[in-house]
């Protein structure tokens, strides 16, 4: 039925379905309340007391309900519909626990029911409708949940309609809508005439067929899909992750949250998860930490501090620094260990010997001996054939880099001491890898400040972190941590690290160095981007307003739930699956964004999945080959240009 159709003149009596047809849940299936129980509780003094009990809650909850309503049709000639209190005699039956106990679990249960209802826009339009035409308005459920409790949810979602007058339940009068009895006994209590009666309900049998059955006009609710099926999950923190996000793709769910362009919706289905999985484990660490000083690092940390203010939390002891590989590796050559070196001249981006020893302010007028003796000259560009070249005239210059090093400590070094003095314990928040600028800043900070404590919590730790770690420098990963979860390191490593440096990258400009202002105060040198770089960051702020969505539409669960319900790698799925086995849609989004992995160096950018040229496509020659090697997103490359891709997901 059209919804800008009135109502046909013969009707004066109009009945609605509840679950699924005026309301819907935040969750993927009805079960998962019963996971979000046990979530609920899993920290509880009542988990320490009954441990099993609420480990086992969800299937103990199920056993529950279909042993109560077998109980009741053995007792009562097949008939099956029970009440919220039977349900849980039944529990106390199989599972004898404590009067206040089985209070909480109800209470529990009833409350976070409440807490993930929503209104139906579609099933609002059409109770709004009835009431703009003045029709008899019913609610008719096959439900176990107490009328009382259902009369006060419709009733706070605007369903004013509600009382004890209108609403019929299952489990009260012990008969349902799916045999047509409870649609007799609506009819016989209140003299209905059932040819001016219309039903709107979601299951078809129940609602449709059944409704035609009975003499009334039975209508569809199309506008939900429910598929309630039991979740089993490897930890007790994957339910509600896994949950949320299923419930994302649903179509009532997407109706309620539309988003503007393609760019919020991969940002609201894909990134906001991932980053609020990161922000739950996140703030547990700070919270097992207790920090007295938060560093934010520009400019990966950008939206991840905003993720942070906008959860509320108090930003007095928090800073956002403006630093970057180039800007901060020159004030940090305390020490040269050849291990170190290898990360002061890495990266994909093809560079001269030039500008990589101007990021080290090394003059090569000076050191001219020394380029000579390794075959060098300034415009000799970095390649793997040339490497151990680049890499033994470095070293030969230890001293001229170190003594430049001192300097620009000297006179820009107080940019960071100034920021932690008569600090101990230093929390650093960025997107990690190899935690390269957190050890850069390890040896800047003894300069005036000594005995300070840092630890890093990244996106992800490479194995290669594990060089930059010592005592009062310390990291943690949460995607992937050093060796500990090898699947999630190739995540990263064939495409999530650029993307997601693409989804954080911050409005400003890479920090390049230092300078002094009119005051003498220490400011930030910024780069100023190109228009290649401002069409990145143009997409990637529309990503990111999808994201923050995201983080505000479901701050709620960190509000009702421990951190411990929430700290799941789960979290990342959308976006492990994005980078593994891209959709159409995605990769067109996507690939052919730009990046630069040089340290402050926005000139050289590469395309994140090069589109080939049909012929190399075809012939998969040397170039494809090499276009493949040096890619960043690796499985978008092979959809781009594989005529027949044995697995395309969209």
């Amino acid at each position: 039925m059209d919804d800008q159709q009135t109502l046909p003149g013969r009707i004066e009596v109009v009945s609605f379905d509840i679950f699924d047809t005026l309301v819907h849940r935040y969750l993927y299936a009805p079960m998962d309340v019963f996971d979000a129980v046990r979530s609920k509780l899993m920290a509880s003094e009542t988990a320490l007391n009954h441990p099993k009990l609420i480990e086992n809650f969800p299937s103990l909850r199920r056993d529950g309900e279909y042993k109560a309503r077998l109980k009741r049709a053995e007792h009562f000639q097949g008939n099956m519909e029970i009440t919220f209190d039977e349900i849980y005699d039944q529990m106390a039956e199989d599972y004898p626990m404590p009067q206040e106990t089985r209070r909480l679990l109800q209470e529990t249960e009833l409350a976070l029911e409440r807490l993930f209802l929503y209104r139906s826009g579609d099933g609002y339009q059409k109770y709004l409708q009835a009431v703009r035409e003045n029709k008899k308005i019913l609610f008719i459920s096959d439900m176990y949940l107490p009328q009382d409790f259902l009369i006060s949810m419709l009733n706070g979602l605007g369903y004013d309609a509600a009382d004890r007058e209108t609403l019929f339940v299952s489990g009260d009068y012990r008969c349902n809508k799916h045999s047509t009895e409870l649609y007799h006994l609506v009819r016989e209590k209140l003299n209905l005439n059932p040819q001016t009666w219309m039903h709107f309900g979601d299951n078809m049998h129940a609602d449709v067929e059944a409704a035609n059955k009975a003499g009334l006009s039975g209508q569809h609710a199309a506008w939900s899909k429910v598929n309630n099926v039991p979740r089993h999950t490897a930890k007790v923190a994957d339910s509600l992750a896994e949950s949320v996000i299923q419930a994302i793709h649903l179509p009532q769910y997407a109706k309620l949250y539309p988003m503007e362009n393609a760019y919020q919706k991969i940002g609201y289905d894909v990134f906001g998860p991932f980053l609020f999985g990161f922000y739950a484990w996140m703030k547990r660490q700070l919270v097992r930490y207790q920090a007295d000083k938060v560093l934010f690092f520009a400019r990966d940390a950008y939206l991840v501090q905003k993720i942070y203010q906008l959860l509320g939390n108090d930003m007095q002891n928090t800073e956002y620094v403006y630093l970057s590989r180039k800007s901060v590796y020159p004030l940090s050559l305390t020490d040269f260990p050849l291990d170190r070196l290898h990360f002061l001249i890495g990266g994909r981006s093809k560079r001269t010997l030039k500008s990589i020893s101007a990021n080290y302010h090394l003059d090569l007028q000076q050191v001219h001996a020394q380029m000579t003796r390794y075959g060098l000259a300034p415009d000799t560009v970095l390649t793997e054939a040339n490497y151990g070249q680049f890499f033994h005239f470095f070293a030969a210059c230890f001293q001229e880099i170190s003594s430049k090093s001192k300097e620009v400590r000297e006179e820009f070094g107080s940019y960071f001491t100034d920021m932690v003095e008569g600090k101990s314990k230093v929390a650093i928040i960025d997107i990690g890898w190899s935690g390269n600028i957190q050890a850069a800043l390890s040896r800047i900070l003894p300069y005036k400040n000594s005995g300070i404590d840092l630890k890093g919590f990244y996106l992800g730790l490479f194995p290669s972190a594990r060089q930059n770690m010592r005592e009062g420098c310390t990291m943690y990963g949460w995607l992937s941590h050093l060796d500990d979860r090898p699947h999630y390191t190739e995540v990263l490593q064939s495409g999530g690290v650029e993307l997601l440096e693409f989804v954080l990258t911050s409005p400003d400009g890479s920090t390049l160095g230092y300078r002094k202002d009119e005051a003498g105060k220490i400011v930030p040198v910024l780069e100023q981007k190109n228009n290649e770089e401002q069409d990145y960051e143009t997409k990637a702020l529309e990503v990111q307003k999808g994201v923050l969505k995201f983080i505000e539409n479901n701050a709620y669960l960190l509000e009702e739930f421990p951190l411990e319900a929430l700290d799941s790698l789960s979290w990342a799925k959308p976006f492990c699956e994005l980078v593994t086995n891209p959709s159409r849609e995605q990769i067109a989004l996507l690939a052919d964004l730009t990046h630069s992995d040089a340290a402050g160096d926005n000139a050289s950018r590469l395309v994140l999945a090069e589109k080939l040229p049909l012929w190399d496509r075809l012939l998969r020659n040397k170039k494809y080959k090499n276009a493949y090697k040096t890619s960043f997103w690796k499985k978008a490359f092979y959809y781009r240009n594989n005529r027949h891709p044995k697995k395309y997901r969209g």
